[in-house]
């Protein structure tokens, strides 16, 4: 096994073949890679403490205190699918994906697979990156790799895009 490879992942990779969903190819190649962008932006002293406040008050309010994986959230997203609960809680249809479940499918999983299956995948993945890396880590990994725009992907392509006379 390399540095962040376990028999975890060993499991989840064998279980994702099983059920259709694929992969990006090396694992440890996409981690350094996120590694190296989290380090660009501390090199270009780009301060990202309001963001990640903002982030995860907007997407994971629980960001802190789960493990990679809010079930509350994932069984209000289950609900959220019937038209007739949103209209009896006065709901949006909302996706139950964590920072962490999204950084997952960011980074590992290949875009346009099958939802549920996807999802799958995912929340196992959430559970293995949790153990892998701090929360401070995996929030600076997120906001370093995300997609904010077709074709943007980190909060420094982001600002550039969307500011580009700051």
């Amino acid at each position: 096994y390399e540095n962040h490879e376990t028999l975890y992942l060993s499991f989840i990779k064998v279980l994702a073949k099983i059920i259709g969903v694929r992969f990006i190819k090396d694992f440890e190649y996409t981690i350094y890679r996120a590694k190296l962008s989290v380090q660009e932006k501390h090199r270009l002293k780009f301060v990202t403490q309001s963001i990640e406040k903002v982030l995860i008050e907007i997407e994971d309010r629980r960001f802190k205190s789960h493990k990679g994986v809010d079930l509350k959230s994932l069984v209000r997203s289950i609900l959220s699918q019937s038209k007739i609960y949103r209209q009896k809680k006065g709901l949006l249809r909302s996706g139950g994906s964590t920072i962490t479940m999204q950084l997952c499918r960011t980074l590992f999983i290949p875009s346009n697979q099958r939802p549920i299956t996807r999802k799958i995948i995912e929340i196992l993945l959430a559970f293995w990156l949790e153990r892998q890396f701090l929360k401070s880590e995996i929030i600076s990994f997120y906001l370093t790799s995300v997609r904010f725009e077709k074709s943007v992907n980190g909060i420094i392509k982001a600002t550039r895009f969307f500011f580009p006379d700051k």
